[in-house]
C-alpha cells in the first residue's frame, strides 16, 4: 500500500486552576507549610522511586540465565536514571520502498511490534495486532503478512482473533517461519510456516506460546512464566524436519526450588542444578548438587557432583560451553573440568563478596569469563556500589583489577531489536529506507 508520510504532529494541554479554596493562614506561613509538605512528598516518591526501580532492575531475569539474579542487570542510582536521555526506539520508524516519486509504506515499527520482521530470499514476513473488519465480527486479530519484494504484492498468510493475546516472537530459521503468541497468566500459541513449500501455517506443540532456541546442534521450543524473583522453563527437543517436539523438562530459576538447566555439555547431555530443598528447609538460592540427563533419553540421569561431593553454600553457577567447565561460587571460588571429571578449589573470596544473608537482590555473579579469566561483581544497594575481582583459573590469584576481564557480550532479544537493529539485519537494496515520522 502507499501511504503519504507526514512529519508533523501537534500536541494542547489546557492545565485546569481552581482559584476557590479560601486560605486559612497568613500567606507567609500558607506559603511555608506548602514548600513543607512539597519536600516531605518529594523526599517520599523519590525513596519510593528509588526502592521500587532497584527491586524491578535485580528481579528481572533472562531466560537461559545460569543464576540469579542477572549478571546484566544493575540498580542504578535514582537521580543519575532520571538525568539519563530516555527514548523509545520503536515508536515512529517505518520501512518504505522508494522507486520513482513514489514511497511504498511497508511496515510500520511501534511499541506493541519492535522488529517483528524477517527476510527470506526476497520476501518479507512481519506481523501486525489489526481491527480491519477481516476478522469475524470485527474482532481486533493477529495477522502475518508476506511481501513479495520482486512484485510488491502482500498477503496474509495467518489471520486469527487475538482473544487477549498479542504476538511474542517471530523468527526464521532452517527456512521455517516461526511465530507465536500469547500473554501474561493465559494459553498461547505457536506456529510454524514451512517456506519451501505452501507457506501454510501449522501448530506447533502444546497451547503456550514460545521461542525457537538452538543450543549447540539441538533446537527446543522454550516456554515458561516469571512472576516476582521465580520463574519457571519448559524445553521441548524439536526435529525439525518433521516439526515433532518431545518434552524434556521442566526447569525453574531464581526463588522457584527445583533444577535449573545449564546449558549443553559436549557430549549431548543437558546439565542441570538443583537448588533448595523444601522438605529440609533449604533456600532456594542454595545449590545443592549438579547432574545431567541425556537429550535422547531423559529420564536417565546421572550426577556430576552429587550432595556430598558439591560444596557447600554455593549461590552461583555457570557453565562454559567454550571450556567445557563448570565455575561454582559461595565462599570460594571453584573450578570443574568435564573433561577431567575433576573439581578443584580456585580461591577464597574476599569477605565483600560473600553473601551475608541470602537474596535474590544482591547474590554475587559470575560477570564475565574467557579461558583462564573470571571475573565477578557484586552490587551493593544502601550506598549504592558495584565490587568487582578477576581471578585468573591458572595461577589463583585474585585482584580488583579488572583491566583483563572480558568484554561482555549484549544479547538483544528478538522482543527488544530496535527498528535500526531489525532494519539491518534484513540486509535490504538500497532503494528500501528506514525513515522517522
Amino acid at each position: 500500500m502507499e501511504e503519504k508520510l507526514d512529519n508533523k504532529s501537534t500536541n494542547s494541554l489546557s492545565p485546569s486552576v481552581d482559584s476557590t479554596s479560601k486560605p486559612r493562614l497568613p500567606l507567609s506561613k500558607r506559603r511555608m507549610w506548602h514548600v513543607l509538605l512539597a519536600s516531605l512528598v518529594f523526599i517520599t516518591i523519590i525513596y519510593s522511586a528509588q526502592q521500587a526501580i532497584s527491586q524491578h532492575n535485580n528481579l528481572s531475569y533472562k531466560k537461559g540465565q545460569t543464576s540469579m539474579p542477572l549478571s546484566s542487570n544493575k540498580t542504578m542510582p535514582l537521580m543519575k536514571l532520571l538525568s539519563a536521555p530516555t527514548s523509545v526506539p520503536n515508536m515512529k520508524w517505518t520501512l518504505i520502498k522508494e522507486g520513482g516519486d513514489k514511497r511504498e509504506l511497508i511496515y510500520k515499527f511501534s511499541e506493541e511490534q519492535p522488529g517483528y520482521i524477517e527476510r527470506w530470499k526476497n520476501y518479507l514476513f512481519y506481523s501486525y495486532y489489526q481491527d480491519d473488519g477481516k476478522i469475524k465480527n470485527n474482532e481486533a486479530g493477529i495477522v502475518v503478512y508476506e511481501y513479495n519484494m520482486d512484485t510488491g504484492n502482500s498477503k496474509a498468510l495467518f489471520r486469527q482473533k487475538a482473544k487477549g493475546l498479542t504476538m511474542s516472537y517471530l523468527k526464521i530459521t532452517e527456512d521455517t517461519l516461526f511465530f507465536s503468541m500469547g500473554a501474561y497468566q493465559a494459553k498461547g500459541q505457536t506456529y510454524w510456516i514451512d517456506l519451501k513449500s505452501n507457506h501454510a501455517p501449522h501448530k506447533l506443540g502444546y497451547d503456550d506460546n514460545g521461542e525457537i532456541e538452538k543450543i549447540k546442534n539441538y533446537y527446543f521450543l522454550t516456554h515458561g512464566w516469571g512472576d516476582s524473583c521465580a520463574a519457571s522453563i519448559d524445553y521441548n527437543l524439536i526435529d525439525m524436519r518433521t516439526k515433532n517436539i518431545r518434552h524434556l523438562i521442566k526447569t525453574a530459576i531464581g526463588c522457584a526450588i527445583g533444577e535449573e538447566s545449564l546449558g549443553i555439555s559436549n557430549n549431548g547431555e543437558m546439565i542441570l542444578a538443583q537448588h533448595g530443598d523444601n522438605q529440609k528447609q533449604i533456600s532456594a538460592f542454595i545449590y545443592l548438587n549438579v547432574s545431567s540427563i541425556s537429550l535422547k533419553e531423559p529420564n536417565q540421569k546421572k550426577y556430576i557432583l552429587n550432595s556430598e561431593q558439591m560444596p557447600k553454600n554455593i549461590t552461583t553457577l555457570k557453565y562454559s560451553e567454550e571450556e567445557n567447565e563448570l565455575l561454582l561460587m559461595g565462599e570460594a571460588l571453584y573450578l570443574y573440568s568435564f573433561d577431567t571429571n575433576k573439581l578443584e578449589k580456585i580461591t577464597n573470596l574476599p569477605k565483600e563478596f560473600i553473601q551475608q544473608y541470602l537474596s535474590p537482590f544482591n547474590l554475587p555473579h559470575i560477570d564475565s569469563w574467557k579461558k583462564n579469566i573470571a571475573c565477578i561483581e557484586k552490587t551493593n544497594e544502601e550506598p549504592y556500589s558495584i565490587n568487582k575481582l578477576s581471578v585468573n583459573l591458572d595461577t589463583k590469584q585474585s585482584s580488583t583489577d579488572t583491566s583483563a576481564c572480558p568484554p561482555k557480550v549484549a544479547e538483544i532479544r528478538r522482543t527488544e531489536r530496535t527498528a535500526q537493529v531489525a532494519f539491518k539485519d534484513l540486509n535490504l537494496p538500497p532503494n528500501y529506507k528506514l525513515v522517522q515520522q
